[in-house]
């Protein structure tokens, strides 16, 4: 069945990566349909790409970004999963907490993630898209009330809408006198 003769909501839109364009589900060997492969917004996702890599696994990207979810912003430094995974596992460490089990699952569902993605590119076939993001020194509310947090894991499902750089509350100015 030609893209065409989709229903609109399976259609693939044309701003989607080539491969994806050409690809049929129907006989994907890994059995991925087109919501597994399709970007829900192409310029973040393209942006995340080029700071962290297709395979997010790139520690050195660190970019500005803030976004609306769920009625907050959300803002802070994105980083890679491959990024978020270490400062994760460092933090836990940090309080005494045995994370063996978390630094072996974690590393191993990201090896395995990253290996899938170039296989699949090697095969001319899309890979899934990106489905998080994963951020540092966070600040997560409202511009008068928030809570900062050092690590965060979003959903690109529930962003509603995003700029680049981090958002810095106003100053309360009876703090500076």
């Amino acid at each position: 069945m030609t893209n065409e003769e989709l229903p609109p909501e399976e259609r693939i839109p044309d701003d989607q990566d080539d491969d994806v364009q050409r690809w049929d589900p129907n006989t994907d060997p890994d059995g991925y349909d087109r919501k597994r492969v399709m970007r829900k917004d192409w310029y973040l996702d393209l942006a995340l790409d080029v700071y962290f890599s297709m395979d997010d696994d790139n520690p050195e990207g660190v970019i500005g970004l803030t976004i609306t979810s769920n009625g907050f912003l959300v803002s802070g430094l994105a980083i890679s999963r491959r990024a978020w995974i270490d400062a994760t596992v460092e933090q836990h460490k940090q309080v005494g907490s045995d994370v063996s089990w978390m630094e072996e699952y974690f590393n191993e569902f990201h090896e395995d993630t990253v290996a899938e993605g170039k296989r699949r590119r090697e095969a001319g076939l899309p890979h899934q898209a990106r489905q998080f993001f994963h951020m540092k020194d966070v600040r997560i509310g409202t511009a008068d009330d928030y809570v900062e947090v050092p690590l965060w894991r979003g959903s690109l499902a529930d962003v509603t809408g995003w700029t680049f750089g981090s958002w810095n509350p106003k100053q309360d100015p009876e703090a500076s006198e």
